[in-house]
């Protein structure tokens, strides 16, 4: 079972868009995985739309110098200042829920939901979020990664 649904204010446009995409927060995945989903999601707005991205480590680099741990939750002035630090006139927010559901008499099912948020870099104001969540019977980095690139499909 796959479900989607998405609002764009306006589709990015390739030619004067830049996104800096933060690392994934999340609940039921790995540090390590949250990061990885970054760079896919990274890599699929680069190959897949020709949009300009900044480089991950720029992006680390300034999230460390900043101390900001939790890119999900920054502030407004934060989002603002990174932005123009990066020269990104889109900030890229996502979040990876895995959760364990239970059925009578079957094994545990999965429930795998993704959301990306995209902000606009020079006001911090919503101009996008994108959501695509699954229900699987074992979690694989494949499926997560095609989510992935179903959402990009819908910048």
């Amino acid at each position: 079972m796959c479900s989607s649904n998405y609002y764009l204010k306006t589709r990015l446009n390739s030619k004067n868009t830049t996104i800096a995409v933060m690392p994934f927060s999340g609940i039921g995945v790995s540090q390590s995985t949250k990061f990885l989903l970054a760079d896919e999601l990274t890599n699929y707005i680069f190959i897949d739309k020709k949009i300009s991205v900044i480089d991950r480590s720029q992006v680390n680099f300034i999230l460390h110098q900043a101390g900001i741990k939790n890119p999900y939750s920054i502030s407004k002035n934060q989002i603002i200042q990174i932005s123009d630090s990066l020269k990104a006139n889109v900030i890229a927010l996502g979040f990876i829920s895995k959760k364990s559901v239970l059925r009578e008499l079957e094994n545990s099912l999965y429930s795998i939901s993704i959301t990306v948020r995209l902000l606009d870099g020079k006001s911090a104001a919503v101009i996008g979020i994108i959501h695509n969540s699954q229900i699987v019977e074992q979690v694989q980095f494949d499926s997560v990664k095609n989510m992935l690139r179903e959402i990009v499909k819908k910048i």
